[in-house]
């Protein structure tokens, strides 16, 4: 597999809808998923091995498992923050 289609069906797959190679591989960047610093450093016409396959996997994962660590840290803020409001009246 290309390194740029692996970016754009992992980024397509977060987003729940299809993305382009160059929105996908500026996904890879903006959230360390790739050491690339720009879409054409990216080389995303190389087929990529199974070792490389295997790190950007465990890149995306750990971007997902943070991202939901994240979310679920908002969430309780959110509620802590609404029900503090509730007991002081405002």
């Amino acid at each position: 597999i290309r390194r740029g289609k692996l970016a754009q069906l992992m980024a397509s797959y977060y987003y729940g809808k299809t993305v382009s190679e160059n929105e996908a591989i500026q996904f890879f960047i903006d959230n360390g998923i790739t050491t690339a610093t720009s879409i054409g450093d990216y080389n995303s016409n190389r087929i990529l091995n199974r070792s490389q396959i295997s790190a950007f996997i465990q890149r995306y994962e750990a971007f997902v498992s943070q991202q939901k660590w994240v979310n679920l840290k908002k969430q309780w803020s959110s509620f802590f923050d609404f029900r503090l409001m509730q007991l002081i009246g405002r």
